[in-house]
């Protein structure tokens, strides 16, 4: 009985912030809340894209050494395709 006597009394000590300023609060902690699921969701994307990057640099790097047993070590320029040997080639 004494229990219950002193949980109604810690009830009856309880204050309260206004019902418009609990819901401003949780409107705003919404927000924030919105914030940090979609960044973890970008921080995701950025993983995924990270790993696509490597296993892309994989496929240039093994290309590259294709190019190298055909032609030794050159210098290929992006835009005509032109090449020069390089000083590892001569």
């Amino acid at each position: 009985m004494e229990k219950v006597q002193e949980e109604k009394t810690k009830e009856a000590e309880l204050k309260f912030i206004d019902k418009n300023e609990l819901r401003t609060i949780k409107k705003r902690q919404d927000i924030v809340d919105k914030y940090i699921f979609d960044i973890g969701i970008i921080e995701s994307q950025k993983h995924a894209l990270l790993h696509e990057l490597s296993e892309a640099n994989r496929n240039s790097e093994s290309y590259k050494e294709i190019l190298k047993d055909k032609y030794g070590s050159i210098s290929v320029n992006m835009i005509d395709g032109s090449y020069t040997l390089t000083s590892d080639g001569q």
